[in-house]
């Protein structure tokens, strides 16, 4: 659900600004309010975030790259 949701806002550019930046936001508060814990490196991220706002990277796969970076529920 978390990469659904930064998915949809990165791609649909609902802001004039910091779309990616905010999609990723809320997939990471997502995790933590359901308990969840996200660790990946920031060059990680950033390379992830870029692909798929390129379209360069399919939902799934970025999906399975957030489970395989969240741990919980704590």
């Amino acid at each position: 659900m978390a990469a659904a949701y930064a998915e949809a806002l990165i791609r649909a550019h609902p802001f004039a600004d910091g779309n990616k930046r905010r999609g990723f936001v809320v997939a990471i508060v997502f995790l933590g309010l359901n308990g969840f814990r996200f660790h990946a490196s920031n060059e990680e991220v950033v390379l992830m975030i870029c692909r798929l706002a390129a379209a360069e990277l399919p939902l799934a796969d970025f999906q399975a790259w957030f489970e395989t970076n969240s741990t919980g529920p704590t």
